[in-house]
């Protein structure tokens, strides 16, 4: 008999030859692995190689490999150096994403939780200071958005609507679950809402609020008064100081105040959501929503033209602005940002902050 045997029917005859369980071979297995490994490197050192090589030799051999331990501690060479690969690349991916720093390169790349810029430029401002926004940028919830010349910015935001700043239009987008509000503080936004749209798209002005499910609008912000073009679809306006409420179908323009004040679109009003509509699919036609929007509001400020009794009476003051230039404009500065807005009898005067040298009162 041989002695394999003999010791199998003695384990059998003294109740010793019990089934062993996954966990206690897998225990067994661990224990020879970490004994062999000791009894090699004593001689050679290097324990946690020939841990290793053992570990990887016996997965070869369990998938039918004809593995000796240097092929072992080749396999567990080349997945080490992929492991850190992987983590080395992931940990770019997320630094790129969600850092931007200011003067490190012209376009920052900042972590995209409210859209991202389909084309254009653009400046945001946010907690890394002020950067350019081009193609390929995110936008952050929170962040402030300013259109100040050339193109107009093209923005796709994450619930599936497109929205054009205009030039000189200064917007705050924020986003949380099923909500998105644009915060227009000056100029003209139009957006593409998707239709059905589950959730909240308002966008909001110092005066008045504007919420949609779905439909194509452009919000104008301009002389301290909001009003609302819309082509497709239906929103609501609600003027804040007298909680006025409206609704304004497709095919009207509405001005925000304490009653209704409607009226349908003109020929360039219809031509600016128009042009909008192709220029979301072809971003070269940009430009020209800037040029329907100027001859738009050209014409409302030649239309508005007042007398400077007329200026006190609405605005309250009369003021005299002097530039550096030394020119002078008298009249209500209606709006002060980086550009200073001035009502004239001449109509509205749009000047830089930083050439503005000194404001009169009258």
């Amino acid at each position: 008999m041989k002695e394999n045997e003999i010791i199998i029917q003695a384990l059998k005859k003294y109740d010793l030859a019990l089934p062993l369980s996954w966990l206690e071979k897998r225990r067994i297995s661990r224990a020879k692995r970490r004994t062999l490994a000791v009894i090699l490197s004593r001689d050679s050192g290097g324990r946690f190689r020939f841990s290793a090589s053992i570990f990887f030799s016996d997965m070869m051999k369990a998938l039918g490999m004809d593995a000796t331990l240097a092929a072992g501690w080749r396999a567990a060479s080349v997945s080490a150096v992929f492991a850190l690969l992987l983590i080395a690349g992931g940990s770019l991916l997320v630094i790129q994403q969600r850092v931007a720093i200011p003067g490190f390169n012209e376009t920052a790349v900042i972590y995209s939780a409210m859209g991202s810029v389909s084309a254009g430029e653009g400046i945001v401002t946010g907690s890394c200071g002020s950067v350019k926004l081009e193609a390929g940028a995110g936008v952050n919830s929170g962040d402030m958005v300013t259109v100040h010349g050339g193109s107009p910015l093209l923005m796709k935001m994450v619930n599936g609507a497109a929205v054009s700043v205009l030039s000189g239009g200064s917007i705050k987008p924020e986003y949380s679950e099923n909500r998105s509000v644009i915060h227009l503080s000056e100029g003209c936004i139009i957006s593409n809402v998707p239709s059905p749209f589950s959730g909240v798209y308002e966008v909001s002005t110092p005066d008045a609020v504007v919420t949609v499910k779905g439909t194509v609008f452009a919000v104008m912000f301009n002389s301290g008064k909001t009003s609302v073009m819309v082509s497709e679809g239906v929103v609501s306006l609600r003027h804040i100081p007298s909680g006025f409420t409206s609704d304004i179908e497709a095919g009207y323009y509405a001005e925000a105040g304490a009653e209704a004040k409607k009226r349908k679109l003109s020929e360039k009003e219809r031509e600016l959501l128009n042009a909008f509509e192709i220029a979301a699919e072809d971003a070269s036609l940009l430009p020209e929503l800037n040029r329907i929007y100027d001859s738009i509001i050209n014409k409302k400020e030649s239309q508005g033209r007042m007398t400077l009794d007329d200026i006190r009476e609405k605005y309250g003051q009369i003021d005299e602005v002097l530039l550096y230039s030394g020119k002078r404009y008298t009249g209500a500065i209606i709006s002060r940002s980086d550009k200073m807005k001035i009502q004239t009898e001449n109509g509205i005067i749009s000047v830089p902050a930083k050439d503005v040298r000194n404001v009169i009162p009258k």
